[in-house]
């Protein structure tokens, strides 16, 4: 599968900075073409391969709402208020 050939304008932006950081050498124009093609072109690619996976992202939110189960989780747990019948003891026969 090919990568999205980047626009012109975008290549011609990204060669210049090659360009200024070499110092502005004369004549080399169609290697920082080059260059800048192959970084672009590349980009989407690098991307994809350098995202957080899914899976971490689901974690981490299990991670931040992990405080708020467990106080959840605790008030549910708590036993019954105990009413005033309830701790009478029952009546023999």
């Amino acid at each position: 599968m090919s990568s999205p050939r980047p626009d012109d304008a975008a290549i011609r932006e990204q060669a210049y900075y090659f360009w200024e950081q070499d110092g502005r050498p004369a004549g080399r124009e169609t290697e920082y073409w080059m260059r800048a093609t192959i970084v672009l072109s590349e980009k989407p690619q690098m991307d994809a391969l350098t995202k957080a996976s899914p899976k971490k992202a689901v974690k981490t939110a299990r991670i931040e709402a992990a405080p708020k189960l467990k106080a959840a989780a605790s008030k549910a747990k708590a036993p019954p208020a105990k009413s005033a019948k309830a701790e009478s003891k029952p009546k023999k026969k």
